[in-house]
């Protein structure tokens, strides 16, 4: 490539191989980059040590009720690890403690509705057996307040909500991550109002964390 670009070649050709070197070199640092940030042995990454603490803005979209029910979510995580590693094999792991604030639930479809709520039982666990991984579970318990009935249908603008499910590191760097994972949603005002119209469905989750070594 670079004896190609020293020959003689026309204007164009010429005024590409710049840009051909720099998407390279921008390839290889890439790539090098990488490989350093998942260089990470379990016993450097913070949620694997008890008392280690984390705080994540989580964003979810959840398609409901075979895509009738589309509802949008956005979340600020606390999260504190309570246990050292324990557990045999791929199971083993640590517990965290999550608290969850949302401060903004959009239901788009089939109608707009706005709403908050809070998360303040959940429990994550942070597995050990793929440390370049750092797959997860959760489960996830809470309530929301919206300014109107979710879903149509409901007597109550008052709902509460269950989410369980899985996700993996897609990148991870120092004491920061961007992870991804699929969960189970169900919302349901609990038998509390006169009808019960719950919501199931799955949630594609992204969240972005920064971590608190112990």
């Amino acid at each position: 490539m670079f004896e190609y670009c020293r020959r003689e070649q026309p204007s164009e050709v010429q005024t590409s191989c710049p840009r051909i070197l720099l998407a390279g070199v921008s390839l290889f640092v890439t790539f090098i980059w990488g490989i350093m940030a998942f260089a990470q042995s379990p016993a450097d990454y913070a949620l694997f040590h008890k008392d280690a603490s984390e705080v994540s803005v989580r964003f979810s979209e959840i398609v409901m009720n075979g895509g009738t029910d589309l509802l949008s979510t956005s979340a600020v995580r606390f999260g504190l690890v309570l246990t050292d590693p324990f557990g045999r094999g791929r199971l083993r792991g640590t517990l965290e403690y999550t608290l969850d604030w949302l401060p903004a639930i959009f239901l788009t479809k089939p109608t707009t509705v706005y709403g908050a709520g809070v998360a303040p039982i959940g429990f994550r666990w942070n597995f050990l057996g793929k440390p370049r991984l750092y797959p997860y579970g959760e489960l996830v318990l809470g309530g929301v307040l919206s300014r109107s009935n979710i879903p149509p249908g409901n007597t109550l603008n008052i709902n509460f909500t269950i989410n369980s499910g899985l996700g993996l590191t897609v990148f991870a760097h120092g004491n920061q991550m961007l992870t991804a994972g699929l969960d189970y949603s169900h919302l349901s005002n609990a038998y509390l109002g006169a009808n019960n119209p719950g919501l199931n469905g799955i949630a594609v989750i992204v969240e972005y964390h920064w971590l608190k070594p112990k």
